[in-house]
C-alpha cells in the first residue's frame, strides 16, 4: 500500500512539471509569434513602404540603404527589448518615434540629411499612401488585417 501513494506522488510531479513546461513554452511562443513573423511579413512590409517613399523622391536617393538600416535596427531592437510590432509601428506616431529613436541611436543613419525630417517625411508619405504600398485603407486596417498580424 505504501507504494501506491509514492507512485501517485511521482505521477503528480510529472504532470505538474509537464504543465509548468507547457506554460513556459506557451509564453515563449507568444513572444516568438510577434518576432517570428517579422522578417517574412512585418518588417518586409515596412521596408517595402519605405522603399517606395525613397524611390519617389530623387533627393532621398543619397542613402539607398536607409530603409534596410531602419528595418534592421527595428528587428534588432525588438529582439533585444521584447518590444512588439504594435509598440514599434502600431500607429504613424509610433512609427515616427521608432524612426527617430533609430536616428538618435545611430548618428550615421541619416547621412548628411536631417534624420528627424526624413523620419517625418517617410511616415507622412507612408500614412498618406497606405493603399499604394499595403493595399489597405489606413494604418489601423494595415495593422489589423495585413501581414502585420500574420494574416
Amino acid at each position: 500500500m505504501s507504494r501506491r501513494p509514492a507512485r501517485t506522488a511521482v505521477i503528480g510531479a510529472l504532470v505538474g512539471g509537464g504543465l509548468v513546461a507547457a506554460v513556459v513554452m506557451a509564453r515563449g511562443d507568444d513572444n516568438s509569434t510577434d518576432l517570428g513573423l517579422q522578417p517574412a511579413a512585418q518588417v518586409s512590409s515596412l521596408q517595402q513602404g519605405c522603399g517606395q517613399w525613397l524611390a519617389q523622391d530623387a533627393a532621398e536617393s543619397e542613402t539607398p540603404g536607409w530603409c534596410a538600416g531602419l528595418t534592421e535596427w527595428m528587428t534588432h531592437h525588438m529582439g533585444a527589448t521584447g518590444m512588439g510590432p504594435q509598440m514599434m509601428w502600431g500607429s504613424p506616431e509610433q512609427m515616427r518615434a521608432s524612426c527617430r529613436q533609430w536616428i538618435d541611436t545611430d548618428s550615421s543613419a541619416a547621412g548628411t540629411l536631417d534624420g528627424q525630417a526624413r523620419c517625418d517625411a517617410m511616415v507622412d508619405w507612408m500614412n498618406g499612401h497606405m493603399r499604394a504600398w499595403t493595399g489597405r485603407q489606413n494604418w489601423d486596417d494595415w495593422m489589423m488585417h495585413g501581414p502585420m498580424m500574420g494574416r
